[in-house]
């Protein structure tokens, strides 16, 4: 809508690579806690701490962020709808591994 060609590049190439991303996280930790891995519990609880930590901050950040969507001569979306996709798909990828979020119903 900004009449800007670069900055899509520039998105599609991001959302490549997160969704690599998002794969091999979800590989590594789904290793982590196979049953065969007897250190399977100590796993889950230590990814269970590294996602309630994590979480909040990566929130933090991008409730930060509103400001940058406010800058935004015609904007694509607001800032309160990107952050509730962003905590919508955050939320629904922790549960489908099986985890809780710190964030609750918000993600």
């Amino acid at each position: 809508p900004n009449r800007d060609a670069v900055a899509a590049h520039i998105v599609m190439t991001v959302e490549r690579d997160r969704r690599r991303n998002v794969a091999a996280a979800q590989a590594l930790a789904t290793l982590a806690v196979e049953a065969s891995n007897p250190h399977a519990a100590d796993n889950r609880a230590i990814i269970q701490r590294w996602l309630d930590d994590w979480t909040q901050r990566a929130d933090a950040a991008a409730v930060a962020l509103a400001p940058a969507f406010d800058a935004v001569p015609i904007p694509a979306t607001t800032h309160g709808e990107a952050l509730a996709r962003a905590r919508a798909a955050t939320g629904a990828l922790v549960r489908e591994l099986g985890y809780t979020s710190p964030l609750g119903g918000q993600a």
